[in-house]
């Protein structure tokens, strides 16, 4: 079947397939493609999979760049992409309200930032405030991100996004991709002048951690990439060892399918807090 059949196919099916239907399909691997996670153990896999830094996980973001800045340049919902998507961005409103508070400006390193998107909705949210954004990302973002949004800094290496301190840290879906997730988190919360926030990761209660691969084929990205399924209690350890204090856990709602794994994901949230600032 050639590749545009085969798409359109897809698309038919999705378009007569009932919503709870379409959703185990996506689960087991049916309707020709296969489950969008794989359980690999618990070490990272030797042979890496493609990753992130594809052209076509940039083209997938900026198809949804007009909607985006739309929908934050008025008084419609943020996102149209569900419950768990508007949790997310209201989770990441609460964060952003508390850093700001009592503040003309502040300065938001985003770690992982994709094309700046967390940007342009914390300036939207709160434009009384002089947000100075700064988003670190791979390099074909980062190239695409400097275009669309020339007011903001956009790093492609962690030596000089991790040179200067922040108001306010994140790391949003961004810090289990890393195969040395921990270190990373130490230079996180080294430059976070107050606050650290690490949302939109998947973790597990009562296992250790272990690693997956993600096939996310069905929203538009052709690739693949390896990442941490983190146990909660060893993530929260290793933000108490960088000398930052829990302040307020996030539930997002995203809890993915991984066949044999050993502990359903939940995804959530963290913010934390630099003692006496």
């Amino acid at each position: 079947m050639k590749p545009s059949t085969e798409k359109a196919v897809h698309r038919a099916l999705h378009d007569i397939t009932p919503p709870i239907v379409a959703r185990l399909a996506k689960r087991f691997g049916v309707l020709g493609q296969d489950a969008e996670y794989e359980y690999v153990g618990s070490a990272w896999p030797k042979s890496h999979a493609r990753g992130w830094d594809v052209e076509s996980v940039v083209a997938r973001q900026l198809a949804d760049w007009s909607d985006l800045t739309r929908r934050a340049g008025g008084a419609d919902v943020l996102t149209a992409n569900g419950l768990v998507a508007h949790n997310t961005l209201m989770s990441f409103a609460y964060v952003l309200g508390r850093a700001a508070s009592g503040r003309s400006t502040l300065s938001l390193l985003d770690w992982g930032g994709g094309l700046g998107q967390y940007g342009v909705i914390a300036r939207a949210l709160y434009p009384g405030i002089g947000i100075r954004y700064s988003c670190r990302d791979l390099r074909l973002m980062t190239e695409t991100g400097r275009e669309l949004l020339p007011d903001a800094v956009f790093y492609d290496n962690d030596d000089d996004a991790f040179a200067g301190r922040h108001d306010l840290v994140m790391a949003s879906s961004s810090l289990h991709y890393v195969e040395d997730w921990s270190t990373t988190l130490t230079h996180l919360a080294e430059a976070a002048d107050r606050y650290l926030f690490v949302t939109r990761q998947p973790f597990v209660v009562n296992v250790p951690s272990f690693v997956v691969v993600q096939r996310p084929i069905a929203y538009g990205y052709d690739t693949e990439y390896p990442g941490w399924v983190l146990n909660r209690k060893e993530f929260l350890e290793s933000v108490t060892q960088t000398g930052l204090g829990l302040v307020r856990e996030f539930i997002t709602g995203e809890e993915p399918f991984v066949p044999q794994a050993p502990e359903p994901p939940v995804y959530r949230g963290f913010l934390f807090e630099r003692p006496g600032t």
